[in-house]
């Protein structure tokens, strides 16, 4: 609604979250923690990257296919590195590599956050050197905006469809990064999408992406 630009006070928030059941979180309390404020110190030269793990029909079978996602911190923006029913480390350490090179979109990033997948080998953390930062593990909280990111785009696109193909679920994944890096709001930075947006009093429209699969709303130019 911010986007269309109309403002909504907290407390008709607070009574249509509770009116649906939904226990609405403290608008007011004090937002962060040592851990959050250390990230927000270092969001504009942080990333994070995971794994959406999804199963694909592939010449008569099933199998699993791995996307592989890097999210900035600050701006929340993702870039897919790449898809692959084979994840070696040899395969992630060239998508890293790819990825950080002069002039491509990581390349001035100086923190890289990766779990303790078995996928990350030597030739991967070789490649990111004093770079990177391993979570503990079972701790996804110590990767929340890229493990928040993995259930969005499971959530709201992923799990909908039967994929087909590599090459099918890559339509998806691509036409579902163009609508989370543009008309998409973002909670983690205000409510706003990432791509610039029109506000004012002209008509509400909505628009449609992936066969009608998402939709957002924009005033009218």
């Amino acid at each position: 609604m911010g986007k269309c630009g109309l403002e909504v006070a907290e407390s008709s928030v607070r009574r249509v979250l509770t009116s649906h059941g939904r226990a609405p979180t403290d608008l007011n309390r004090r937002r962060g923690s040592t851990w959050a404020q250390f990230w927000e110190r270092h969001a504009h030269t942080t990333v994070g990257a995971d794994f959406v793990q999804m199963p694909i029909g592939l010449l008569g079978k099933v199998v699993n296919a791995f996307v592989f996602v890097a999210i900035e911190h600050d701006t929340r923006r993702v870039h897919l590195l790449g898809i692959t029913i084979h994840p070696t480390d040899i395969w992630v350490a060239q998508c890293l590599r790819n990825a950080t090179m002069s002039g491509e979109p990581l390349a001035g990033r100086k923190h890289g956050i990766l779990d303790n997948d078995s996928k990350y080998g030597l030739r991967t953390t070789a490649v990111l050197g004093s770079k990177l930062l391993q979570t503990s593990i079972r701790a996804p909280d110590m990767n929340a905006y890229c493990e928040r990111f993995v259930r969005s785009i499971s959530e709201e696109c992923l799990d909908h469809i039967v994929f087909l193909s590599e090459e099918h679920l890559r339509e998806y994944v691509v036409g579902y990064l163009a609508h989370y890096n543009g008309p998409r709001p973002h909670q983690g930075v205000g409510n706003v999408p990432i791509a610039p947006w029109q506000v004012g009093t002209s008509e509400i429209v909505c628009d449609e992406s992936l066969h009608g699969l998402l939709k957002s709303f924009r005033r009218a130019a």
